[in-house]
């Protein structure tokens, strides 16, 4: 796939202004393809892995896709749970969900996913290829690795999901635009959004 995309970061000091004109239904990241503004990234990846046919980012049927979706829609339960323990504004209550999140969810959930990539030698759901979920969990499983999140080594029990990551960073592509991409003010968390066409 050729497409011509702007990667364009809202650093954090802008949010709130960019926010305020945007809407209060306004989330990041946002794609706009032909002017058209999309917001749920899972949705953005799996109209991208349908959009890549060259690629064949997608399952070989329905009940492939469909597990694909399961999986993809449980991870993302996960995240978002990781989310709301991370970003809680009391340190004691945050404290008390300590071990529900890092002892219980993470590795309960982590152990599943390591499974799936080791059986399937670094990514999750087929040996031969990537689909546009092992750039979803990749993305995602990096991104918590980034400050205000989990540990840079979060990952260390896991070598399979940290296979899937250097698969998908090795891609060529992905490799350039990972070297190239914009950077972040990181004084809290980077926020972005693409724009296509």
């Amino acid at each position: 796939m050729n497409w011509n995309f702007t990667d364009h970061r809202i650093q954090y000091d802008e949010w709130l202004d960019v926010k305020k004109d945007h809407g209060p239904r306004f989330k990041l990241p946002i794609m706009y393809v032909n002017g058209t503004q999309h917001y749920s990234t899972r949705d953005m990846c799996r109209y991208l892995g349908r959009k890549c046919r060259t690629s064949n980012l997608m399952g070989d049927n329905d009940i492939e896709n469909m597990v694909i979706d399961m999986w993809v829609d449980n991870f993302n339960d996960m995240r978002l749970k990781v989310n709301e323990w991370n970003y809680m504004e009391n340190i004691e209550e945050r404290k008390e969900m300590d071990y529900e999140i890092l002892g219980v969810l993470l590795p309960t959930h982590l152990s599943i996913y390591e499974e799936m990539a080791k059986k399937h030698d670094g990514y999750l759901f087929r040996k031969d290829r990537p689909t546009w979920a092992d750039f979803f969990f990749a993305g995602v499983l990096d991104y918590l690795k980034g400050p205000y999140h989990l540990h840079a080594h979060y990952l260390d029990k896991y070598p399979y999901l940290q296979k899937l990551i250097e698969k998908i960073h090795g891609l060529p592509r992905v490799r350039d635009w990972v070297a190239n991409r914009p950077t972040n003010n990181w004084d809290w968390q980077y926020m972005y959004f693409y724009k296509l066409g």
